[in-house]
């Protein structure tokens, strides 16, 4: 975790997405950018950095995300 983040100096990196690449899983599965990262398969993503990631490779996988002020999962 980020030292400077825990001693409240510096804001968290929220968990937005910045870009995805075309014909990606991300891409095909409807994220875009500015998307905001809820959660990676129920669990909670905490900061951009550090997206949680549960499961299979090559599985499918549920991620709740916020987009221009409403929530849905993707």
């Amino acid at each position: 975790s980020n030292l400077l983040y825990e001693l409240g100096i510096v804001p968290p990196l929220e968990p937005i997405v910045g870009s995805v690449i075309e014909a990606s899983p991300a891409a095909s599965g409807g994220i875009k950018p500015g998307d905001k990262i809820l959660s990676v398969n129920g669990v909670k993503a905490k900061e951009g950095n550090e997206l949680p990631f549960q499961g299979p490779l090559g599985g499918e996988v549920k991620v709740k995300l916020e987009r221009d002020g409403k929530k849905m999962t993707k």
